[in-house]
């Protein structure tokens, strides 16, 4: 591991990366809101809403999660918002 982590099958012990997939996931949901939007403007917003709640809820239920499962949610996140 690297930073605070050493051992990746281990939960992180100081919850930045839980808080960090989650935050990554709703600014990915925020920035392709439009899209989301008008591909199904009937649902949208209930979806937009669905997702928004997923990624608060993520970060509880990630707690226990291995610290190599979120350093890839985390990862793959960034790089996507990067695109």
């Amino acid at each position: 591991g690297i930073l605070w982590f050493v051992d990746l099958n281990a939960p992180d012990p100081y919850y930045v990366l839980p808080i960090m997939s989650g935050a990554t996931f709703l600014v990915m949901m925020e920035l392709g809101k439009k899209q989301m939007l008008a591909s199904s403007p009937e649902h949208g917003e209930l979806m937009l809403n669905f997702f928004r709640g997923m990624s608060l809820l993520i970060i509880p239920v990630s707690t226990t999660f291995p610290t190599a499962v979120l350093c890839y949610w985390t990862a793959n996140n960034s790089f996507s918002l990067v695109q």
